[in-house]
């Protein structure tokens, strides 16, 4: 994503951002920053706050009305704008696969990842795209980076990752190996009618505490266009990665999947923390040290190389085998992920709790209660311009009641010791 200089901080600057064709609505004021709303209708806001200590950097808007992203975007950005409408603008039928290949079309997890048998309930049916989970052993490790990325990152910076929190734990867990795909969450949408009040009956468990449910804040995801994959019917984006969806919506298809989401010290664990398939612990990217800068060799995210393939924005998921972390597929670009975690800054001093100094934490999850705003997004995505973004230690923040174009999610599960 393009690094704004300047934080939006009333209504009428989004407005303006988002171009004035838009309406905003005052009554919803509970974006990431407390001062944003998100533009009324389907036209909805996707704003990342990526806090870096007191200073507040706010990413591109998106409209799901116009998939134009120069539309979209506050005039500083449109530079960013401009390239991106240069690789996706073109006929999308011409790059066009059968639906039968997008679904059988998969990469599977490479050496170093022990893959769980099949249980999740979206892959039952053996032929979806995206199925499969990986053994994590879990360990002790150090969240976060030593520096903070400012206007200009260092080679090792993380993005609101300092100071760094010692000597995390984080017991036995599995992980998917993709980025849920449009196919397996239909799979959930198909029978939510009928299931989600039994997914809603009882908190979302986690080894650090519970997770109360919220009401659902939106009816359904965005439907397809450029910017987004889902139709609730088998389309050529199955093997894609699902977008447009909440925080409360990714929850629900895990918890029905038999898991629920990472919380922020699992996924950093997967990505950096410890030694993955010849990949040493403390890695700046989930693939090791190497600068993804000279291409799309490692992940899908801002870049002229990039492929480009049944009309969107993502590539389907795999496709990048070289960027993987012992058999964990794009944590790094493609989308944004949620994770379970409030957003709340690292400290080295005050509380020693899971939202403050987390030094020494056992399977920590930061959960104040359902008014905090905004949850941690991990890994960086298609739309990302600097290469910080896709370290596996750096953080963004996301409104849990918004959909963003470039937000996804992978769930995980507690394994037995």
């Amino acid at each position: 994503m393009k690094h704004l200089a300047t934080t939006l901080n009333s209504r009428a600057a989004l407005c303006l951002a988002a171009a004035q064709a838009l309406a905003c609505d005052p009554a919803n004021s509970n974006g990431p920053d407390a001062s944003m709303d998100a533009p009324s209708g389907d036209a909805e806001a996707s704003i990342i706050d990526a806090t870096v200590e007191h200073e507040t950097v706010t990413d591109a808007l998106d409209v799901q009305s116009n998939d134009s992203l120069s539309d979209a975007l506050a005039p500083d950005a449109m530079d960013a704008a401009t390239e991106l409408d240069a690789v996706f603008v073109g006929d999308a039928a011409s790059d066009a696969r059968a639906v039968a290949d997008a679904t059988n079309d998969r990469v599977a997890p490479v050496d170093g990842g022990s893959v769980v048998a099949p249980v999740s309930r979206s892959c039952a049916r053996t032929a979806l795209p995206g199925c499969g989970m990986v053994t994590i052993e879990g360990g002790r490790f150090d969240l976060g980076t030593p520096t903070q990325c400012f206007s200009i990152p260092d080679a090792t910076c993380g993005y609101s990752a300092s100071p760094v929190q010692n000597r995390i734990t984080v017991d036995r867990f599995a992980i998917d190996a993709y980025e849920v795909t449009v196919a397996r969450f239909n799979e959930y949408w198909s029978v939510r009618g009928s299931e989600a009040s039994a997914v809603r009956s009882a908190p979302i468990r986690y080894r650090g505490g519970d997770v109360p449910w919220a009401p659902a804040p939106n009816a359904e995801p965005f439907r397809q266009g450029s910017n987004y994959n889902w139709l609730p019917a088998t389309s050529i984006r199955d093997a894609h990665p699902m977008n447009g969806v909440d925080y409360w919506m990714a929850q629900e298809f895990c918890v029905w999947d038999g898991g629920r989401l990472p919380t922020e010290a699992e996924w950093e664990y997967v990505a950096r923390g410890g030694a993955r398939a010849g990949l040493a612990a403390g890695r700046i990217y989930p693939w090791g040290d190497s600068d993804p800068s000279g291409g799309c060799a490692f992940a899908r995210w801002s870049h002229v190389d990039c492929l480009v393939e049944d009309g969107a924005r993502t590539n389907r998921v795999g496709r990048y085998p070289t960027g993987a972390a012992g058999g964990v597929f794009d944590l790094a670009g493609n989308v944004w992920e949620w994770v379970a975690d409030e957003f709340t800054g690292y400290a080295s001093s005050g509380p020693m709790d899971a939202c403050n100094d987390r030094s020494n934490a056992v399977n920590p999850l930061c959960f104040t209660g359902l008014a905090a705003s905004s949850r941690v997004i991990r890994g960086g995505g298609w739309g990302d311009t600097v290469a910080a973004n896709l370290r596996a230690a750096s953080r963004g923040s996301f409104n849990p009641n918004l959909r963003g174009f470039n937000i996804g999610f992978r769930c995980a599960r507690d394994l037995p010791p």
